[in-house]
């Protein structure tokens, strides 16, 4: 498994019923990949466990998953707010314009309107509205930016570089 790179997918946030389902908070909404009979890794126990999709739902907008051998409440319990990864080699290609939380990290994000470099994406944050792409630079603290269209205009994967442009005061 050293070899492998794994994705970050999802969460779990909370469980519903008492037979093993949990509410899911997809990173990328778009996403086919989690779906029925999908293998998916969690990390317990120093390291990455599989467990299979047992099923998954929509329930008034909010997705609904069982994993299988995580048959009642309890062990739903155990799950609340623990990731999911999936393996790179799983993974179906994403519509232009979508990233995977994974692909972003470690991209140097540079500021059209200064002509400078901000820093590197540290974290993603996905449990806001819109993603917010925490960025640490060298010669202050973290920024975040929100991944909206006003402020990013373009994410280069081939050179790992996210473009934004920034208003006036934003970084001070």
């Amino acid at each position: 498994m050293e070899d492998r790179k794994f994705v970050r997918m999802g969460r779990f946030t909370s469980s519903v019923g008492l037979k093993g389902e949990m509410k899911v908070t997809l990173y990328n909404e778009e996403t086919v990949n989690f779906k029925k009979g999908a293998e998916v890794y969690l990390d317990v126990s120093g390291g990455k466990k599989p467990f299979t999709v047992r099923s998954v739902r929509n329930h008034n907008g909010t997705v609904i998953a069982a994993l299988e051998g995580v048959a009642d409440r309890n062990a739903s319990d155990s799950l609340r707010n623990t990731e999911f990864f999936m393996d790179e080699e799983d993974l179906e290609e994403l519509p232009e314009g979508y990233h995977y939380v994974e692909d972003l990290i470690g991209m140097k994000v540079y500021d059209l309107n200064s002509a400078r470099e901000i820093g590197t994406v540290k974290d993603i944050l996905t449990n806001t509205p819109q993603e917010v792409y925490v960025v640490e630079r060298e010669d202050a603290g973290d920024v975040m930016i929100p991944a909206v269209e006003n402020f990013v205009r373009e994410i280069d994967t081939e050179n790992e570089v996210i473009n934004v442009a920034l208003i006036p005061g934003f970084l001070d």
